[in-house]
Parts: structure tokens; C-alpha cells; sequence
């Protein structure tokens, strides 16, 4: 039997204990419910129109943040978003821009070629950002919608295999204002407030949300003396909603987040003390994001007009020690303290990003028996990248001296997207209902870089410079099918194209203009509302054929040269995502997701890369169980309830590099929360973030000939949290 199987057999195993068992103990509980539970009636935007999960033409997982991400994952809230969706998988790269997400087994492939790769849409309110907003904070969100299968007409820009968008908390929902204060192992502390306003009449409101999170780190750096994988997280969010006439309204929205962490690039794969950075300097990984959205409508009788328009500025600087001296020393055979000097072999880079978009999108009114929508949209991204490399390398010509190198590349980028776009819905019989959208894009990138080299080898400085420019014009669409068996269970069919963007990958020289890769794709899905809607259900088969996926390929490891080639692959698998609510007091819920991405025909000229089957960074399986208790501590003489949370995240093994020479363990995560509601609206709470303080590998490099070296996720957190209303 595969040892895959043992985490989805063993689930499979508690999950169906569990419903038994309680069943029996609870059994009068379920009798006692006097009503249906309502499981499918969250009101939902990827189709552009308001939509319950059941009836959506497309494959979904919609994550509620406050209960999912409410304590200790701050640090790593991309990454507890994966691991409760399936076949959703977030590759921790160590740096800002390196990291990145696959669904399905479409991402990246291996890492980003640049910050603008469109492999997967990133959105906050369906405005798109760049591998820059990755790190922003999901704060005081009222839900996250994880789009799988390509898209084009769903928000403001095309994808190769999904979107994830983040949608925030507007004013108006009525909860009261809320404080919350967490304190942890490791020197983890997190404090939060939000509070709302509005008018007398409801036409105005106001809503804003502040929150300042920290943690010591937890990764040894003996040449620094002190911990790595730290964090400073400062974030803001606010927003104002004003209905100015019958017809005509106004949403204005601000985020705003300053993420400062100290991770290493890598450490040593199984070495000493593991988890351990031989870096000699202290490494950085900041971010900035500020964002600014205006949203406004006008409703006429038959639709609605809304217009879009986005701001960004995205900041990131980074530095890193190039050569760790724990996996260096151990590759080369040496003592450690050889590559123990900070003044050599380290790199500085900076990014900054300006962004602007603009949609103006036409949308039918609710309740028409055709649902329609098109529009047009701007895309505007602007990138200045300062990076400096220092180096000290044997020189070949005089046995024991060595070469000293230093190289600073200065570059500014700019890309322009102008879309048109159109979904169109609407019934065929009774219960058939068709639908179909289209995206045709138009795309103008320019490339301009400057390169200085100063080496003890050569007499004078070295100096480069690179343009380039490319157009390109493209298009995705969907075509869909959704069967209503009966009033509660639906059969859904989708075919879709979707493609990413060319551009440029700057590593190269002279620059390298990458081709746009393609994606058609199948979906089959069954949804249903059971057991007198207790039980919701969602299966999803899927199928996705890629070609042109872009990737860098070091073609000289001495000198460290790339060039960009291309991939083909196809992925294929299922999905079954299920909640149960089995009592008035308890509800399960979980997710198992089963993918293969194997690779087809590429352009490399590396034999390793074209024998590798495996796509880099997609597990084969994900799993994830969780159930949820709350009831009344009134037997106990106290008022309020009592609450508890425990859950299991799996992830199965994964090929760490293109090669698929490093292949990273699988790994399972326990995490748990237990706390006291009381009915003034306060809650105090115990929690466990990894309670078995699984040190998972979350991304891996292979350093020939002996050293491989991974990027590590976060260690156990546990300590409380206290949280009023008021």
C-alpha cells in the first residue's frame, strides 16, 4: 500500500469513528434540532453576482478567516490558507517574490520569474496584485474565495490555473467594535482592534482594523548569536461606504502593511541543531504594501455600473547571505568558519512597485433570469530593481587566491494590460443552466538594465546594458454547465482556457523575453445539501493540460548563468470537500485533495531536468479534518459557553527542485483552541499552533555534490488570547 494513503486512510477512519460514536452519544441532540442547518447560503462574488456555494458554476473553497486563521498564524496566514484547501499549496521561497502558490498543480513552475508572474491571480476585492502582496495580512477579512480552474472575466486580470481573492469586511455588518490581545512561546504577541461606525440613517459608515504582531524567531544563527525567523507585522485596514442617492453609492478602501522578518534563504538539510543558519549576517525580508480602492455604482433599473479604481505601492527589501556556512562547509568538506566572513558573499536587493488599475464593469441586476456582465480594464505595473552581488570565488589561474566580484544591476519595468471582458448566464431548461465568459487581453512590456561588474580580475569595471520591449495579445474563456438534480444536490461541467503573460526574466543577459504559456482545462463536480441539509457536500474531478510554463535554468553553476526555458506538464485529480453539522454542538468538517502533475516535452538542455517526471512543489496529496464543540457551561453553574477547536493538516511529499534530485517529507500539522465565550461578547482562550512542533520543509535546493538545503516553516506556538466586545 502507498504511504500516501496511510494520512487519507487514516481520516477517512477518524472521520467516519467520529460520526459514529457521536452520533450514539449525541443522538438525542440531533433529534432535538427543530430546523434544517443552513450550510450553503454564504453569499458569494466569483461569478460577479451574489450566489450560494451550491449554485456556483465553478470549483470553490471559500475560507471564513475567523475561524480558520483567529490565533497564533499571524507568521504564516498564506500558508494556513493552503493547508485547508485542497490542492491548494503554498512554496515558502524564503524571500519576498520567491514565494508563491499552485492549485491544482498549476503555479510557477519551480519558482517566479518575476514579480508580475500570472501563473495565479492574487486579489483583495478582485483588484489584482503582484508576488509583492503576498505577504499582506488577512486582516479583518470577512472571507477569502480560493477560484480553481483558469478565469479571465471574474476579476480584473487572466489566469493560467486560479485565484485566490481576499475580500474585506465592509461597515454596515452590525458587530460590535472588538479588542484582541494574544501572548505566546517564542515571544509571539499579537494585539488587534476593530471598530465601525455609521449614521443614524445607515446611509454613511465607517470601518477601520489595526494590528501589530511579533515573534522572536526559532531558528538557530550561532555565527550572529541570536534566533532567524522573525517577525514585526504592523497592519491597517479601513474602509467608508456612502449610499449618496437612491442610485448611486460609493465604497473607498485603504490596506496598509509593513511586514519585517529576518528569515535565512536556507539552512542545512538534516544538519546539526536542525533547524540551523550558518548565515553570517543578519538577513532581511522586508515588505511594504499600502493599497487604495475607490468603487463606485450606479444602479439603474435593468444593471448595474460599477467602477473600479486601485492604487498600490509595494516595497520589498531583502538581504541574504549567499553562501550559509553550516551547508557550504559541509558541502565542501571544510570547517564552517571558511565561509564565516560577512563582508563577502551576500546580496542586497530592493523592489519597488507601482500599480495602478481601472475597471468599468456593466453588471445585471439581481434576480434577471439571465445573468450577464462585460466590461473593460487597465492594468498598470511599474518596477524599479536595485540588486548588488558580492562574491569571492577560487581563481582557476593562481592555485590558492581567489577572485573578488562585485556586480550591481539597476532595472525598471513596465507592464500594460487593456482587457475587454464578458460572462454571460443563463437557463436552458428547468433545471440546465449554461454559462460562458471571455477575456481577450492586450499586453505592452518594456525592459531597461544596467549592469556594473568590479572584479580583482579585471583592470576596469564591466558594464552591460540591456532593453527590451514585446507585445502580445491573448485570451481566456470558460464554457459551463450546471444541473440541478434536485432542489438541494447539482451536477457542474466546465471546459476553460486560461494563459499567463509573457515578459522578461532579468536574471539572464541580455534579458530574456519568455513566451505565454497556455492551460485547457476540464472540471466535473457534484454538490449536494443532505440529511436535512446538515451534511454539504462538494466532489470535484479536474484535469489541466499546460504548455509553455516558463522556467529558469542555472546553465553555469561556476558562473551562475541562466536562461529561461519552457515546460509543458498536465495535472489531473480529485477533490471532496464535506461539512457536517452533527449536533447543535458539534460540527465536523474537512477536505482531501488527490493531484498528479507530471511533465511532458521542454526546451531544456540539462538531461536531469528533462528525465524528471515530477512537477516541483506539488504534493500528491492534501488532507485536512477539523471539528468544532461549543456548548453552554450553564450545568457547571458559569455563564456563556465553552469552546473547542482541533484540526489535522496533511501534506504529502513533494519534489523540491526541477531536477528532482531533493524530494521533501510530508508532514502533519496538529493545531487546537479552547476558550471561554461569555455572553457580554469577551472570550478568553488557550491555543496550539503545530502542536507537535513538526519543523516541515517547506521548499528545498539541491548544492552539488553533497548538500541539499530546505526552507523551513514555522515551529510550535502555543500560549492565550483575550478578546471583548464593546
Amino acid at each position: 500500500m502507498s504511504k500516501e494513503l496511510w494520512p487519507i486512510l487514516s481520516l477517512s477512519a477518524v472521520l467516519t469513528v467520529g460520526i459514529v460514536i457521536a452520533g450514539q452519544v449525541f443522538a438525542q441532540e440531533v433529534e432535538a434540532l427543530e430546523e434544517p442547518v443552513d450550510l450553503g447560503t454564504l453569499v458569494l462574488t466569483p461569478e460577479r453576482r451574489p450566489i450560494a456555494p451550491l449554485d456556483s458554476t465553478v470549483g470553490l473553497t471559500v475560507v471564513d478567516p475567523d475561524e480558520a486563521l483567529s490565533a497564533g498564524t499571524a507568521r504564516d496566514p498564506i500558508g494556513e490558507l493552503a493547508r485547508r484547501t485542497p490542492n491548494l499549496n503554498f512554496v515558502n521561497g524564503g524571500t519576498t517574490g520567491q514565494s508563491f502558490i499552485s492549485i491544482r498543480g498549476i503555479g510557477p513552475f519551480g519558482e517566479p520569474i518575476n514579480s508580475q508572474d500570472t501563473a495565479l491571480g492574487f486579489f483583495i476585492d478582485g483588484v489584482p496584485t503582484t508576488l509583492l502582496g503576498y505577504q499582506a495580512q488577512f486582516l479583518d477579512v470577512d472571507r477569502i474565495e480560493v477560484v480553481k480552474g483558469p478565469q479571465g472575466a471574474l476579476y480584473g486580470r487572466s489566469t493560467l490555473g486560479g485565484a485566490v481573492n481576499i475580500i474585506p469586511t465592509l461597515p454596515g455588518i452590525g458587530e460590535p467594535n472588538r479588542l484582541r490581545f494574544e501572548l505566546g512561546s517564542d515571544g509571539y504577541a499579537l494585539g488587534e482592534l476593530v471598530a465601525e461606525t455609521l449614521s443614524s440613517d445607515g446611509r454613511f459608515g465607517g470601518r477601520f482594523a489595526l494590528r501589530a504582531s511579533a515573534f522572536d524567531g526559532d531558528i538557530g544563527a550561532p555565527f550572529i548569536s541570536g534566533d532567524v525567523n522573525a517577525t514585526e507585522i504592523l497592519s491597517f485596514r479601513g474602509s467608508v461606504t456612502a449610499d449618496i442617492t437612491e442610485n448611486f453609492s460609493a465604497e473607498f478602501s485603504t490596506f496598509y502593511n509593513d511586514d519585517r522578518r529576518n528569515n535565512p534563504l536556507f539552512v542545512l538539510r538534516d544538519g546539526p541543531n536542525f533547524p540551523s543558519s550558518g548565515t553570517d549576517i543578519e538577513p532581511r525580508s522586508d515588505t511594504t504594501n499600502a493599497f487604495g480602492t475607490l468603487r463606485l455604482t450606479y444602479s439603474a433599473d435593468l444593471f448595474d455600473v460599477v467602477s473600479t479604481t486601485n492604487f498600490q505601492r509595494n516595497e520589498a527589501i531583502l538581504r541574504a547571505d549567499s553562501t550559509d556556512a553550516l551547508l557550504f562547509g559541509f558541502n565542501a568538506g571544510v570547517p564552517s568558519l571558511l565561509f564565516n566572513d560577512p563582508n563577502i558573499d551576500f546580496s542586497n536587493r530592493s523592489l519597488d512597485e507601482d500599480v495602478f488599475f481601472q475597471e468599468l464593469r456593466v453588471v445585471s441586476r439581481e434576480g434577471s433570469p439571465i445573468d450577464w456582465s462585460f466590461g473593460v480594464s487597465y492594468l498598470e505595473v511599474e518596477t524599479d530593481g536595485d540588486l548588488e552581488l558580492n562574491s569571492r570565488r577560487p581563481n582557476p589561474a593562481a592555485p590558492g587566491t581567489f577572485i573578488d566580484t562585485s556586480t550591481r544591476t539597476l532595472s525598471i519595468s513596465s507592464s500594460t494590460t487593456t482587457s475587454i471582458f464578458g460572462d454571460l448566464s443563463f437557463p436552458v431548461t428547468d433545471r440546465l443552466r449554461a454559462s460562458a465568459s471571455a477575456r481577450v487581453a492586450f499586453e505592452d512590456q518594456e525592459f531597461s538594465g544596467s549592469s556594473t561588474t568590479i572584479t580583482s580580475a579585471a583592470p576596469f569595471p564591466i558594464v552591460t546594458n540591456d532593453d527590451a520591449e514585446t507585445s502580445d495579445t491573448d485570451w481566456s474563456g470558460r464554457l459551463g454547465l450546471l444541473y440541478d438534480l434536485t432542489d438541494d444536490s447539482r451536477l457542474y461541467f466546465n471546459v476553460a482556457r486560461g494563459y499567463s503573460s509573457e515578459g522578461f526574466q532579468s536574471a539572464t543577459s541580455p534579458v530574456t523575453v519568455f513566451p505565454a504559456g497556455s492551460n485547457l482545462s476540464f472540471e466535473a463536480g457534484y454538490r449536494a445539501k443532505l440529511l436535512d441539509e446538515r451534511l454539504f457536500i462538494d466532489v470535484t474531478g479536474f484535469y489541466n493540460d499546460v504548455e509553455n510554463a516558463p522556467f529558469t535554468e542555472l546553465v553555469d553553476f561556476t558562473n551562475f548563468i541562466f536562461d529561461v526555458r519552457t515546460q509543458d506538464y498536465t495535472t489531473y485529480g480529485l477533490e471532496l470537500q464535506a461539512n457536517y453539522q452533527l449536533s447543535d454542538t458539534w460540527e465536523l468538517y474537512g477536505a482531501v485533495g488527490l493531484q498528479r502533475a507530471q511533465r511532458g516535452s521542454s526546451n531544456s538542455t540539462d538531461p536531469s531536468v528533462l528525465s524528471a517526471k515530477r512537477v516541483p512543489g506539488i504534493p500528491d496529496v492534501t488532507a485536512f479534518l477539523g471539528a468544532s464543540y461549543r456548548d453552554s457551561l450553564a450545568p457547571l453553574g458559569l455563564p456563556g459557553d465553552f469552546e473547542l477547536t482541533a484540526e489535522i493538516q496533511h501534506v504529502g511529499d513533494r519534489a523540491g527542485n526541477l531536477r528532482n534530485t531533493v524530494t521533501l517529507d510530508r508532514y502533519t500539522l496538529v493545531n487546537a483552541r479552547a476558550g471561554w465565550a461569555m455572553p457580554n461578547g469577551a472570550e478568553l482562550y488557550a491555543f496550539v499552533q503545530n502542536a507537535t512542533d513538526e519543523r516541515y520543509e517547506a521548499s528545498g535546493f539541491s548544492f552539488p555534490p553533497n548538500a541539499e538545503g530546505v526552507v523551513v516553516g514555522p515551529g510550535r506556538v502555543f500560549g492565550i488570547g483575550f478578546s471583548m466586545e464593546f
